[in-house]
């Protein structure tokens, strides 16, 4: 059983759709929604999913009631919430089912005062899950893989359909929400310094992703008349011809697990400048720009060696590519399930 937090606009909820293409002949998969609320892709036909809002008085009555009913052997939960209400639930129904954690970030929480409410129950539920899969090697050192009994590492995997480029120009492209978590008024405020050469270069820079921030930021840009370098086009469900059409992504996060867009990036053959977020990216290899720190300055620095190198050659992008190829969905889905059957099923 697959424990899920809705399905909203984040690439964890991407590369989990992803991971359900490619599930094995004797895995049998249902998925319970505990915020069906949350309901932006749309689920495939053969998805079985039930759906149980913990935010519901009845939340743990009718949960324990369906773990009762379908007798799960393994259930993976993917947030620091539900694997505490799992935890607990293992307990008040006495099943003796697997309880994998899949770890993202770097925190528990994004919010301070919820990192300290959650810290002492969550630590407790890590130390009773069976196996925590992080999504990658710096996840793997951080709070919610600290006290686990055995932490192992299995990258997200993303699919990709790469089109014609259209731009001859060199393009940067942003992808993420605009919150300020992930910083991109930070990004637009080293563009401004950045302006003439942009435009002598005919650079441009690309948003996509949506947020509290997009108003702030969309003003910022009339304000600051950046409209010639930038363009701030909100949500786009198909990211391909973006990708296919830029040069880098840029990643000015606080904190970052493993984004799916970094791995998007780098199978469509694009160099990845980032801040970072994570300590360490371990997929980041010489073609990227790891930056020093999370100033304006370094940011600056990058995008200005990046703008002199112009646009990457097709053979660079085809290296880029082949290097990258092991990050397609279906190689990191099969290293998944592997894992959990060398992990947890025993064998006969």
């Amino acid at each position: 059983m697959e424990v899920i937090s809705g399905l909203g606009l984040g690439g964890a909820e991407r590369a989990f759709l992803n991971r359900l293409r490619h599930v094995p002949d004797n895995f049998k998969t249902i998925i319970l929604n505990t915020r069906p609320e949350l309901n932006f892709w749309k689920a495939p036909p053969d998805f079985h999913q039930v759906k149980i809002s913990r935010k519901k008085f009845s939340f743990i009555w009718r949960a324990k009631a369906f773990l009762a009913e379908t007798k799960p052997d393994l259930i993976i939960v993917r947030t620091p919430v539900d694997l505490i209400i799992m935890s607990l639930l293992k307990i008040f129904t006495n099943q003796t089912f697997k309880l994998v954690f899949e770890a993202h970030s770097m925190r528990i929480s994004n919010n301070r005062y919820l990192e300290c409410v959650l810290y002492v129950p969550l630590s407790w539920s890590i130390r009773r899950a069976d196996l925590t899969i992080a999504v990658s090697e710096s996840v793997s050192l951080g709070p919610q893989s600290r006290y686990s009994k055995r932490t192992v590492v299995s990258y997200l995997g993303a699919d990709i359909d790469i089109r014609s480029r259209l731009t001859k120009s060199v393009v940067f492209l942003f992808v993420g929400r605009f919150t300020a978590l992930k910083q991109p008024l930070l990004l637009l405020d080293a563009l401004l310094s950045m302006k003439s050469d942009f435009e002598l270069a005919n650079a441009k820079m690309v948003f996509l992703g949506a947020g509290e921030l997009e108003v702030e930021m969309k003003n910022f840009v009339v304000s600051k008349k950046l409209s010639s370098i930038v363009s701030i086009l909100g949500y786009q469900r198909d990211l391909n011809s973006f990708y296919s059409d830029a040069d880098y992504l840029v990643s000015t996060s606080r904190y970052e697990g493993l984004p799916i867009s970094f791995f998007e990036a780098k199978l469509h053959g694009l160099k990845i400048i980032t801040t970072p977020s994570s300590g360490n990216f371990d997929i980041l290899t010489s073609d990227d720009t790891l930056l020093p720190n999370f100033s304006r300055a370094s940011i600056v620095s990058a995008l200005s060696d990046a703008v002199k190198l112009g646009p990457i050659s097709l053979e660079d992008r085809d290296f880029i590519r082949r290097k990258s190829s092991w990050m397609n969905s279906e190689s990191c889905s099969r290293e998944y399930y592997k894992i959990l059957q060398t992990e947890l099923i025993p064998r006969n």
